[in-house]
């Protein structure tokens, strides 16, 4: 008997369009031998807590129906070979078919597979998903407010039309945003039919919604609207699914598809409607870190929002869409010009560019790569993340349906060199970036020359950028690329936090006596001592680098330690010379021979030209001549007297500088392990696998639904075998040896307090993210998010 002949109980108009009452008898766990092929869908399901879940379903035509493939031992075998399929592109959603001959559906939610020996796979000729493909000129559109024997849909059928095509009361809903960001490429208009109100479709079905699966009033809906003769006349059917249904999912959509789904009150929201008609238009997630992850255009996050936010898709989608096609440029070796902002498109001129599109096979690449200026302004102005910054993408190669990955984005003067062409900003204006594209990725340093001033005092290193890859982010040199190491002969600091490790530097006027053997000074003099000093130094110890040479044989260095402090005041007879204010011009003595580690991140903000102050001792060598003898145990004064002697008996280095220096320093202390490299870094610098960041999840996370819970020391215990899917590798980066997972978020859920949650809920929030990140263990976890939070 034919599905719809044995569920429509009546037909009766309602007070807001045709209402059509389904009973639930087709709903049973009868079984339904499969004789026909059915078409094979990709479902991908939004959850409120920003996590997904994808599923192959077979649409029965005779019976209007989405099922579930499984097996007689259950789905997760089935579904992730048929997902494989579809990913290697051996199969495609909307035109691929299956039949098997000792399958059978049950009741309308699954059908079971015996094996999949004998499955016959085909593909169909689909002349409607053809045209949906190409995603411009008038399209038909039709919500489905639906009332069930328990649960209706909450909001009234006009109320659904308003947030649908605006009727001139409400300002911003899916017809004002997609013809605005299509720049009327689309024309969104309401589908007309039998019944059909203002655009809406208002049914009723008798079987129930609390507590079952929302497939269940999906068939029974859109059986009923097969009756009508209105399930395939629109070119997309939008079913509002009343409140009720079992799990926390928000929405969902078939890929190719003229179908997507809604709970109850996202029907209204225009952020959803827009990312599951992406779905049924082939786009796939905009990723970053997690799969939902990059938030600046809508197939990232859906937002529960009813007026925003105001957004548009990103550059690899709107080539896909094949939205601004005359300002789309092609680029495999160099160009310069103005990238405009989607809300400035028509400001542009043909010169100009919207989007930059450096093909796969571009100096080697394997990727597309996608550059735009992400305006935050009228169509745009609700783009959540990037606000006004060139921004990079990347997917796999061609238009099908594919995911997109946000890789990178700039400033200006700022240059990024990890895609296969150079990317440098000049400036950023209101409407447009002005951007050099380079001729490859690893551009030729200049030359390094010497500083000319002072250099800039140092300044911690920030955290690793926001993107997965490991990108360089330079400031537009002028001169020269900075290096970690010295490469002329200056000096370039003083040593800022530490001691000296040997014998002071300035030159006794006579021969000296010996160093203190055990004390050393606690005070900083403030004249030339006069007889034998009294008291130690009182704080901190040299500032400045030691310039002058020794009159006579050099004084004692320390047997144990080292000046603390650093004296404050110029002699009040003849001192020796010291620097103004630059540091020392001439040539070290020697190189340190041991190197400070590699960067382990990328750098996030751009380095200057000049090599910064070192954190440690300078680079010097030993003295030339040998110490007279033994330390005494007297240490110097503090307190000088009237006017100083011809011998002092110890002379303590100078701080304050006079008005010239001298030549280079002869006589300066021994190497006291210095913490800059001797040797130039490599291009791009490398992610140490030991960077403190990268750790395994501290906390419990989920394997499957049907395994549980696990931690990474389960995963220890045997981590050949079980590193080997993607999530575990991303969860416990230390343990499988994978960084390239230490700087995203992981994937999967974790625990959070006594809830399951994942890196997409902790993020969903902006303003909560960092309380979310303080939760034990989320930090370590939610790398990227965790990390990036605040700096927006």
């Amino acid at each position: 008997m034919r599905f719809a002949t044995s569920i429509v109980k009546a037909i009766t108009l309602a007070s807001f369009g045709r209402s059509i009452v389904a009973s639930d008898s087709s709903y049973t766990q009868n079984r339904r031998l499969q004789t026909d092929d059915c078409v094979l869908y990709v479902k991908i399901v939004a959850y409120d807590d920003g996590s997904e879940s994808q599923e192959i379903d077979c649409y029965d035509e005779t019976y209007n129906t989405f099922s579930k493939i499984t097996t007689v031992r259950g789905s997760d075998y089935i579904q992730g070979e048929l997902l494989k399929r579809f990913e290697d592109g051996h199969l495609v959603s909307g035109e691929s078919t299956l039949v098997h001959k000792g399958a059978y559906f049950i009741g309308g939610e699954m059908l079971v597979l015996p094996s999949m020996k004998d499955a016959r796979f085909g593909r169909k000729s689909n002349r409607k998903l053809r045209s949906r493909r190409l995603v411009s000129g008038t399209r038909t559109y039709m919500p489905v407010r639906i009332t069930a024997s328990d649960s209706s849909t909450s909001s009234s059928a006009a109320t659904i039309s308003n947030k649908w095509f605006g009727n001139g009361a409400d300002a911003l809903n899916y017809k004002s945003q997609i013809e605005a960001c299509s720049y009327g490429a689309v024309n969104v208009q309401k589908y007309s039919g039998s019944g059909v109100v203002n655009g809406v479709a208002d049914i009723i079905v008798s079987t129930s919604v609390n507590g079952r699966d929302n497939s269940v009033v999906v068939n029974a809906a859109t059986a009923v609207l097969s009756t009508l003769g209105l399930r395939n006349g629109p070119d997309h059917v939008i079913l509002c699914i009343p409140p009720g249904s079992s799990g926390n999912w928000i929405g969902y959509a078939y890929i190719n598809s003229d179908l997507s789904v809604y709970n109850n009150q996202w029907c209204n929201f225009p952020s959803i409607q827009m990312h599951e008609i992406g779905h049924n238009w082939g786009l796939a997630h905009s990723s970053e870190g997690g799969e939902y992850g990059d938030q600046t255009g809508l197939m990232g996050f859906s937002y529960s929002q009813d007026e925003g936010p105001a957004m548009c898709f990103n550059a690899a989608k709107n080539r896909q869409l094949g939205w601004y096609s005359n300002r789309q440029v092609t680029v495999t070796s160099s160009w310069s010009g103005k990238i405009y902002g989607i809300p400035s498109y028509q400001s542009s001129s043909s010169s100009d560019a919207v989007i930059i599109y450096i093909p796969a096979n571009t100096n080697g690449s394997t990727e597309d790569y996608y550059v735009s200026f992400n305006q935050a302004t009228g169509i745009n102005s609700g783009t959540v993340e990037k606000r006004n910054r060139v921004v990079v993408h990347r997917r796999s190669p061609g238009t099908g349906y594919a995911l997109s990955y946000l890789v990178f984005d700039l400033g200006s003067g700022q240059s990024y060199y990890g895609a296969p062409l150079s990317i440098t900003v000049t400036s950023i204006s209101t409407n447009y970036a002005e951007v050099i594209i380079g001729s490859g990725p690893n551009p030729t340093p200049p030359s390094p020359s010497p500083p000319t001033g002072s250099p800039p005092s140092p300044s911690p290193p920030t955290s690793s950028p926001p993107s997965p890859e490991c990108a360089r982010l330079y400031s537009a040199p002028s001169t020269s690329t900075p290096v970690f190491s010295p490469t002329f002969s200056s000096p370039v600091s003083a040593p800022s936090t530490s001691f000296l490790q040997g014998s002071p530097v300035n030159a006794p006027f006579s021969s000296p006596v010996n160093a203190p053997s055990t004390s050393f000074p606690q005070g900083s003099p403030v004249n030339t001592p006069f007889s034998s000093p009294v008291n130690a130094p009182s704080t901190s110890f040299p500032q400045g680098s030691p310039v002058n040479t020794p009159f006579s044989s050099p004084v004692n260095a320390p047997s144990t330690s080292f000046p603390q402090g650093s004296p404050v005041n110029t002699p009040f007879s003849s001192p020796v010379n010291a620097p103004t204010t630059s540091f020392p011009q001439g040539s070290p003595i020697n190189t340190p021979t041991t190197s400070f580690p590699v960067p382990s991140r990328c750098p996030s903000v751009a380095p200057v030209v000049v090599p910064t102050r070192p954190v440690s001792d300078p680079i010097t060598s030993a003295p030339f001549t040998s110490p007279v003898s033994s330390p005494v145990s007297l240490p110097p004064v503090a307190t000088p007297s009237i006017s100083p002697v011809s011998s002092p008996v110890f002379v303590p280095p100078v701080a304050t500088p006079s008005t010239s220096p001298v030549s280079s320093p002869v006589f300066v202390p021994p190497v006291a392990t210095p913490t800059i490299p001797t040797s130039k870094p490599v291009q791009t610098p490398s992610v140490l696998f030991d960077d403190p960041l990268c750790i395994d999840s501290p906390i419990e996370w989920l394997l499957t639904k049907k395994k549980g819970m696990r931690t990474c020391a389960w995963v220890a215990s045997n981590p050949t075998a079980r590193c080997r899917k993607r999530k575990v590798k991303s969860l416990c980066p230390i343990t499988c040896s994978s960084e390239e997972f230490c700087s995203t978020d992981a994937i999967g859920k974790f625990q959070y307090g006594s809830n399951l949650k994942n890196c997409g809920f902790v993020r969903r929030v902006p303003s909560k993210i960092q309380a979310r990140c303080a939760k034990p263990g989320v930090a370590s976890v939610c790398r990227a998010t965790c990390n990036n939070a605040g700096k927006e």
